[in-house]
C-alpha cells in the first residue's frame, strides 16, 4: 500500500472516530428544560357543636334530645374523621342510643368510632346519635333511680386526619394520637 494512501486511510479513520466522539458528547450533552413544582399544606378544619345543652334529667321511658355534630369545614381536604366517646362507668345501666348511620367502630379502641369524609362533602353536619337522642331506660324504678350517686356522663371528643397517604382507620388513629402527644 502506497503511503499517500495510508494517510489517506489514516485521515478517513480520524474523521470517523471524531464524527462519532462529536455526535456522542452532543447526545450526552443535551439540556431538557426545567420543570418547576409547586407544593401546597394540605389542612382539615373541624367543629364539634350541640344545640341541646349539656345537663339532662333522667325520667324512666323517656327520649331526650341530645345532638352531637361534627363539621368538616370548608377548605378541608378529604380526611378520616373520629369521634370518640366517653361515658361514666355505669352509664350503660340508665340510658341507650344508637350512632348515626355511616360511623363504624374501631376495633383496636374501645368507643372510638369513624368514618372517611370527602372534601366534596365540606360544610354538611355529620350527626353522631340516630335521631339526635338517647333514651332512659324504661325498667328503671324509683328505688334505683334514687340509688344513682355519681352524675352519669356522656362526652364526645371529635378528631380529623388528612386521608391522603394513610390507607386505614386503624394507621389514622395511630398517627392522631402520635401527634397529639407531641
Amino acid at each position: 500500500m502506497s503511503q499517500k494512501k495510508i494517510v489517506l486511510f489514516i485521515l478517513s479513520a480520524i474523521c470517523i472516530i471524531s464524527i462519532s466522539v462529536g455526535s456522542t458528547f452532543a447526545v450526552l450533552t443535551s439540556l431538557s428544560k426545567p420543570v418547576s413544582n409547586t407544593f401546597t399544606v394540605g389542612k382539615v378544619e373541624i367543629t364539634l357543636t350541640e344545640t341541646t345543652g349539656g345537663s339532662y334529667k333522667m325520667t324512666p321511658g323517656v327520649t331526650v334530645a341530645k345532638d352531637p355534630k361534627v363539621t368538616v369545614k370548608s377548605g378541608s381536604e378529604d380526611c378520616w374523621l373520629f369521634v370518640k366517646i366517653d361515658k361514666s362507668a355505669s352509664v350503660d345501666s340508665y340510658i341507650s342510643y344508637e350512632l348515626s348511620e355511616g360511623w363504624v367502630a374501631l376495633s383496636s379502641q374501645s368507643g372510638v368510632y369513624y368514618r372517611q369524609v370527602e372534601k366534596s362533602s365540606a360544610d354538611t353536619a355529620i350527626y353522631v346519635l340516630k335521631d339526635n337522642c338517647f333514651t332512659v331506660k324504661d325498667s328503671l324504678d324509683k328505688k334505683q333511680m334514687a340509688s344513682i350517686t355519681e352524675k352519669q356522663a356522656l362526652t364526645f371528643t371529635a378528631y380529623a386526619i388528612q386521608s391522603h397517604g394513610i390507607d386505614t382507620a386503624q394507621t389514622a388513629w395511630s398517627e392522631l394520637q402520635s401527634s397529639i402527644q407531641e
